[in-house]
């Protein structure tokens, strides 16, 4: 018989400080955080907007890619975790995910920065998928035709920030978005829903609000068939 696994030693708290209103967590503990850090930082959200205006530490510039492009350039590790989201029912979200890891991919150069975008392991069952063929069907459908009212380079911009949707649209010759072969959609019903960082094993500042000036990412309204009663998942 395998003997079971050696547990971790547990570590005392040396401070443990709730950080009750806004003024106290959120923006600025992060920030504070980030600026305090001397070896490395694990940042992991749901949604991080590295385009986000600093609240604290404005002295090294004016958003969260310039605090972690002064901290990157100071030798610091950087480690971020984006929750991904259904790219079909949570398009915005999903967009919203992957245009910040985008960005945050462009400070590479700056120093040791690793970004992933994580989805949820959980799945809707194919019974399901089934019936939520039609409707899955029409929400792609709409993202196609919203993408190609756009003027070809927003078009093309979207797109390439879209990975999910890639299994069932493509960029045609023309440079429209246009069909792919018919297959039953593959649905993620839940999402990581955390707001972590950690400095060096030794500090860490746990939940909050997500950092971002706008809100989940997305401007867009719901369609009718996401406001229907248990279509909620893309808030999960």
């Amino acid at each position: 018989m395998t003997p079971p696994a050696e547990q971790p030693p547990f570590r005392s708290v040396e401070e443990f400080r709730p950080l009750i209103t806004a003024a106290e967590g959120g923006f600025p503990a992060f920030e504070r955080l980030a600026v305090e850090a001397t070896d490395h930082l694990w940042l992991s959200f749901r949604i991080f907007d590295p385009t986000t205006r600093l609240r604290l530490a404005t002295e090294v510039g004016e958003t969260w890619i310039d605090l972690l492009r002064h901290r990157l350039r100071s030798g610091l590790t950087v480690r971020v975790l984006l929750s991904d989201f259904d790219p079909i029912v949570g398009h915005d979200l999903h967009e919203g995910s992957a245009r910040s890891a985008a960005a945050l991919g462009c400070l590479e150069d700056e120093g040791d920065i690793q970004t992933m975008m994580v989805r949820h392991e959980a799945r809707v069952g194919k019974g399901l998928r089934l019936g939520f063929w039609l409707p899955a069907m029409r929400a792609l459908e709409q993202q196609r035709k919203e993408m190609n009212a756009m003027p070809p380079d927003e078009r093309a911009e979207t797109f390439a920030h879209r990975p999910g949707i890639w299994r069932y649209l493509r960029m045609a010759k023309d440079g429209r978005i246009a069909w792919r072969a018919l297959r039953l959609q593959r649905l993620f019903p839940a999402t990581f829903h955390q707001k972590i960082a950690v400095a060096d094993h030794r500090a860490a500042v746990i939940g909050g609000g997500s950092i971002s000036t706008k809100g989940a990412l997305t401007t867009r309204p719901m369609s009718a068939w996401q406001k229907r009663p248990g279509r909620m998942w893309r808030f999960m």
